[in-house]
């Protein structure tokens, strides 16, 4: 098993809260549709961060849902990746 770990901030300091749902939304729902990936958590407001992604996958292959079909694509959503971790 492998732990996940990413943490963003959003650039629209505006709507934090309404853009943070929504990535808390389409990222947990993934859960059951993503091949490996086993558990999905998302913290708006995490310890410094806007949003925090916690994950649970089968394998290090596991979960690979990046580039122009990924589930934020699409979204209006603007957010630097501050940390990025695995934890195997």
């Amino acid at each position: 098993m492998v732990k996940h770990i990413v943490m963003w901030n959003l650039t629209d300091k505006d709507k934090v809260a309404e853009n943070g749902a929504i990535m808390k939304q389409k990222l947990e729902a993934l859960v059951g549709v993503v091949p490996g990936l086993l558990r999905a958590e998302v913290g708006v407001g995490f310890n410094g961060y806007d949003v925090a992604l916690y994950t649970e996958l089968e394998d290090r292959g596991a979960g690979r849902i990046r580039g122009p079909s990924g589930p934020l694509q699409g979204q209006g959503l603007r957010a630097q990746r501050h940390l990025r971790t695995r934890v195997l």
